[in-house]
C-alpha cells in the first residue's frame, strides 16, 4: 500500500503545537462553534484535502482547554502542549 504524505496546517509558539490535518478536516465548524474563547476562525487561503476551508487558531488568545480536539467528529485537530522548564 502506498503511503500518502496529507498536508498538515502548523502554527506553533513558545507553549503550544496546534496542528490541523488538513485531509481529515471537512469545515463542519464545530470547533469553532464550541471554543469557549471564540479563537479559531475559518481561514481565508488555506483549503483543506477536500476544498473546504482550513480553521486558523488565534494562539494568543487560545486557553489551551482542547475543547476543539475533543469535539472534532474526524480528529482532524491534534494539540500538543510543551512543557515548560522552570528557571533556576
Amino acid at each position: 500500500m502506498e503511503k500518502k504524505d496529507f498536508k498538515t496546517y502548523r502554527q506553533e509558539t513558545k507553549e503550544m503545537i496546534y496542528d490541523n490535518h488538513l485531509a481529515l478536516c471537512k469545515g463542519c465548524g464545530l470547533c469553532i462553534e464550541y471554543c469557549p474563547v471564540k479563537c479559531i476562525k475559518f481561514h481565508e487561503t488555506n483549503r483543506g484535502h477536500f476544498g473546504s476551508p482550513a480553521i486558523n487558531a488565534d494562539l494568543d488568545i487560545c486557553t489551551k482547554c482542547r475543547m476543539c480536539e475533543r469535539i472534532c467528529p474526524d480528529g482532524a485537530i491534534h494539540i500538543k502542549i510543551k512543557e515548560l522548564k522552570e528557571k533556576k
